[in-house]
Formats: structure tokens, sequence, C-alpha cells
């Protein structure tokens, strides 16, 4: 489990990472990387881009979060304001972005 400023994920024995039930004060900016931004939600497996991936470590800002591959892939989404996420632009990223300027 990785608790957040103001939201929780699940990394899961098979590597799915996941938005436990929870409440989000408030899931803004694309935090939890579910496509949409609800003020609470069912247990949900991040998809997208991590679809099919197996994540082997995740880490959480106060509103975004990176995932890191089996494979060494880097994933961000959620709040981009500031260039946080490392994807060369400030748009928030509703769903995992890979982050090639890291990745192997």
């Amino acid at each position: 489990m990785h608790c957040c400023q103001a939201f929780t994920y699940a990394l899961e024995p098979s590597g799915t990472l996941s938005a436990p039930p929870l409440r989000c004060a408030p899931c803004r900016f694309g935090r939890l990387g579910l496509g949409f931004e609800p003020d609470a939600q069912p247990p949900s497996a991040v998809d997208g881009a991590l679809r099919g991936e197996t994540v082997s470590r995740a880490a959480c800002g106060s509103a975004h979060t990176l995932a890191l591959t089996a494979d060494g892939r880097v994933y961000a989404f959620g709040y981009n304001g500031r260039r946080a996420l490392g994807l060369g632009d400030a748009v928030d990223r509703l769903v995992p972005t890979r982050v090639c300027a890291v990745s192997s």
C-alpha cells in the first residue's frame, strides 16, 4: 500500500497497480490514473499504458504518481503544472504516460 498526501495505491503481488476503495480529497489532476477524476470509486486497476505491464515499484507525490515496470520503463500520471512528470510539458495526465527520458 502506498499512502500519499490525499490518495492511496496498492501494488498487488501480481505487479498490478490498483486504486483501492477510497475517498480522495479531491481526486483532481488524474492522480489515480483512471482516465477520469472521481470523488470516490470502487477498487480499480490502473489501466491504459500499464495494462499488461508488471509494476515493480510506485511512488507518489501530493498530486501525481510514478510507476516503474519490471522491464525498466517509467510511467507518470497526475498533476503536471510544474512539469513534475518529466514529460516535457505542463499538461496534467489522467492516464499513465511513458516517461521516455528515463526509461531503458
